[in-house]
């Protein structure tokens, strides 16, 4: 991270699994704060937050996402967080079943202090948690009035991955390719470089100039679509097309 640093990057986010259960995880972020320039920031569940690593944390971070899951109640780990002025977002998975709750779940983060809710896309081969076209639809339509009840108090993110099925929501800067693989990559545990965290292409790699390698040779496939159903890369995200239920009128037994 100092050599990728040198070398220009901006930002490090560290998510997971689950970052807090790295040993010695608050000395690594605090000794990147002192040595390098790099933004901080973390995706964690909070539920290894304590008042302690908050306190250590709180001067290096730029910002912690909360990803909310329903058996965690996040009320006193946003508390933990507002309490020592760690600016906070909620990482909300959108699928069907949570479609219902979004305006409950949107003003509770509100009420906990939270600054931003990033509604994700589902990406993987479960077809109950994708949402249909309709739904979908449904989802930019709540957006949309959930942007005018809470302009300027809750900032609504959308996730690149919605691609162009969110028409209905109004945005900040215009469509455009997903920047995943140009503006930042992923990095595993293992040593390996991704376009994004649920791409099947990734490539080992052993210093910063080597993974730096990679990323400059590698654009064609660091630009490909990802195999899993949800990318915004594939053709109609790579889930079942929509097929519109058209009247069928019959003339003299011949169809026109």
């Amino acid at each position: 991270l100092r050599d990728l640093d040198a070398a220009g990057t901006l930002e490090v986010a560290f998510g997971g699994g689950e970052p807090l259960v790295f040993k010695g995880f608050a000395d690594l972020v605090r000794r990147l704060h002192d040595e390098t320039t790099l933004a901080l920031h973390l995706t964690t569940n909070g539920t290894r937050l304590t008042d302690e690593l908050a306190a250590a944390l709180a001067p290096c971070l730029g910002e912690v996402r909360l990803s909310l899951y329903d058996d965690v109640d996040l009320r006193p780990i946003a508390a933990r967080l507002a309490a020592r002025a760690i600016p906070f977002g909620l990482n909300y998975l959108v699928f069907p079943e949570r479609l219902p709750r979004l305006e409950d779940t949107l003003f509770d983060a509100l009420e906990q202090g939270c600054r931003d809710v990033l509604l994700l896309a589902y990406k993987g081969t479960d077809p109950t948690l994708h949402l249909s076209p309709a739904q979908a639809d449904d989802l930019a339509t709540r957006v949309r009035a959930l942007h005018r009840a809470l302009a300027g108090k809750l900032a609504i993110k959308l996730d690149v991955c919605w691609g162009e099925r969110m028409q209905a929501a109004p945005r900040l800067f215009d469509g455009g390719p997903c920047p995943a693989g140009r503006d930042f990559v992923v990095v595993t545990s293992d040593r390996r470089v991704s376009p994004c965290s649920f791409h099947h292409h990734s490539v080992p790699f052993e210093t910063a100039a080597d993974l730096l390698r990679i990323w400059s040779e590698q654009r064609d496939s660091f630009s490909a679509a990802a195999n899993a159903p949800g990318c915004a890369r594939l053709v109609d995200h790579g889930l079942p097309a929509a097929r519109a239920s058209l009247p069928v009128f019959l003339t003299n037994g011949v169809t026109p």
